[in-house]
């Protein structure tokens, strides 16, 4: 009877790792199909930045003037270094039809890549989150509880905590 019921646990259990590795090769696509490799910003901060303009809110809700405006080509770098070392774990935000050019979504700040007086490239970020434009679409990724004092400090000099 101990050896029947054996037999049936290992059975229940093949079936459970079966079923399981099914439900893998189905969610998995559709996971992968919200992944964007290759965030716009990329090109753009590997080209020449001459200044950034940080903004509080979105496009859709700039302050009336930018919080700093700045040339200093270490900030410029050191703020670069920083996004261009998130390069990974993008995902296109929820939905399919946001359209970069016109959706910033309700970031606290958004930085502006400036060269020659344009735009080149911009991210936006939350309490918990980055955005930007890629793949066509607005991609978001999360920023991580260490990553938030970092980017006050690199954006705004604040002090970091030892």
């Amino acid at each position: 009877m101990f050896v029947a019921l054996a037999q049936c646990r290992s059975l229940l259990l093949a079936a459970v790792l079966a079923a399981m590795g099914g439900c893998e090769r189905v969610i998995s696509p559709a996971i992968d199909i919200s992944r964007c490799e290759a965030p716009d910003y990329l090109a753009a901060l590997a080209g020449s930045i001459d200044e950034i303009e940080i903004w509080a809110g979105n496009r859709g809700g700039f302050a009336p003037s930018a919080l700093l405006v700045s040339q200093d080509q270490g900030k410029i770098t050191a703020l670069a270094a920083f996004f261009l070392e998130r390069r990974e774990d993008w995902y296109i935000a929820a939905g399919e039809t946001y359209d970069p050019s016109s959706r910033r979504s309700g970031s606290e700040f958004t930085i502006r890549f400036m060269s020659r007086g344009e735009e080149r490239a911009y991210i936006g970020w939350g309490y918990s989150y980055l955005e930007t434009s890629g793949c066509g679409f607005e991609v978001v990724r999360p920023l991580s509880p260490p990553d938030r004092p970092q980017l006050y400090h690199l954006a705004f000099d604040t002090p970091l905590r030892p």
